[in-house]
């Protein structure tokens, strides 16, 4: 079972891989300016005025950063949380950049990593926004040798340290038990229907188990609820052969559920980046194919093309293409760690290893996309990169977005008691 996660992680780590330099672009665009499409382009020629979006090819994200360190915490039979949250916190900090050696960090991640090299002087309200990113990051708990019962608490565990939001837990909780279903199959005829068998089980399975999710700090109604979602929007999808039809089903039935129409499946949000994945992976003919045609989606393409990238993996084996694999920067490093990952020993060396050789590629990226805006001559029009006073003011902007309607009620009532 340890080499078909190592199959797994490195199936992730070349998804996050292939998407990493499409990130932000929609679907339509990158067919228009890449129809040549080949792993690694240099993005430059897409973005014209949008150059504070660049990514350096070859490169990876906080994705597969973060799935090194969720398994260098893995410890036989338990998750040692602690150890994982000082890592990230003793992350080294680099001249210029909030978030240590962290590529492209979403909210909840940035979230993370700010409240752990600055601890707010009082305990802040739950962070609430969704992150699809959490989900194939946490792959490495499967190493765990336990049952199913601490696998489920050590997959809450992780992602509630990023943030609260129902989705996000359920979307970690039904990939990582997917991957293991799939692993310990004999029998594979087809991908979406042992899926949706999946996804039952694994809903039924968290109905059962129900105190532990309640344990673990959230609501398991809204998490068994999330569980069904993905099953039911799978079943509703079963029928359709192409891929853009899926999307459109899926956008369909989400768009339901939330006050906003849903145009992407590539959107940053587990409800229909999960079951689209999902979807992608199902429908390519060539496995191999699976990770330029989930990157080429552009939206939160890291998250997309390392959850298909995982799933199809667990499902066909060892399916990353040479040309892929190879054009993975730092890829025998990588590799080492995922070996590391699986052995049980030496795991304090994937911390330091990452601090060794993370920080150069992300300061080399930093030096590049700074030339390559001053070269820009729009570049005032694109964003400018956050100092850290803006990313610390943005995250007190999201913590008090989040407050309820009845928590704010509270506090207006307190601050007023208290007004002379």
């Amino acid at each position: 079972m340890n080499d078909d996660i190592k199959k797994i992680l490195t199936a992730l780590v070349a998804g996050d891989a292939a998407g990493y330099v499409f990130e932000g672009m929609t679907k339509a665009h990158i067919k228009s300016v890449f129809r040549d499409l080949k792993p690694f382009p240099d993005p430059e020629a897409a973005l014209k005025n949008n150059m504070h979006k660049w990514r350096k090819p070859g490169l990876y994200s906080s994705i597969s950063q973060f799935m090194l360190l969720c398994g260098a915490g893995v410890d036989k039979k338990i998750w040692n949380r602690k150890n994982f949250l000082q890592m990230v916190k003793d992350s080294p900090e680099l001249p210029g950049l909030d978030y240590s050696y962290f590529r492209n960090p979403d909210s909840a991640e940035r979230r993370l990593i700010l409240s752990l090299k600055n601890p707010p002087p009082e305990q802040a309200p739950p962070f609430n926004r969704p992150c699809s990113g959490i989900a194939p990051a946490a792959v490495p708990l499967l190493f765990l040798k336990t049952g199913e019962e601490n696998l489920m608490t050590a997959l809450l565990s992780y992602s509630l340290l990023f943030t609260h939001d129902p989705g996000t837990s359920a979307a970690a909780i039904a990939l990582t038990f997917l991957l293991k279903d799939f692993i310990n199959s004999d029998e594979k005829r087809d991908m979406l229907k042992m899926s949706i068998r999946s996804l039952e089980k694994t809903a039924d399975f968290a109905e059962r188990h129900g105190n532990l999710i309640f344990e673990s700090g959230v609501n398991p109604d809204y998490v068994i609820k999330k569980l069904r979602s993905f099953q039911n929007t799978l079943a509703e999808t079963e029928g359709i052969e192409k891929i853009d039809d899926c999307e459109k089903a899926i956008c369909s039935i989400a768009g339901k559920d939330n006050p906003s129409p849903v145009a992407r499946a590539s959107i940053n949000l587990p409800e229909v980046l999960f079951p689209y994945a999902l979807s992608i992976a199902a429908r390519c003919k060539n496995p191999g194919d699976i990770f330029m045609t989930a990157a080429a989606e552009g939206g939160s393409s890291s998250a997309l093309a390392s959850i298909a990238g995982a799933i199809a993996s667990a499902y066909y084996g060892d399916i990353v293409p040479d040309e892929i694999l190879a054009g993975i920067t730092n890829r025998k490093k990588l590799m080492t760690l995922i070996d590391i990952i699986s052995t049980d020993k030496n795991k304090s060396s994937i911390f330091n290893e990452l601090n060794s050789s993370e920080p150069p590629l992300t300061l080399k990226e930093a030096e590049e996309y700074n030339a390559r805006n001053r070269k820009n001559p729009d570049k005032n029009q694109g964003k400018k990169p956050k100092t850290r006073k803006d990313a610390e003011t943005e995250i007190s902007k999201h913590i008090v977005e989040s407050w309820t309607k009845i928590d704010k009620a509270k506090w207006k009532k307190e601050r007023n008691k208290h007004k002379t």
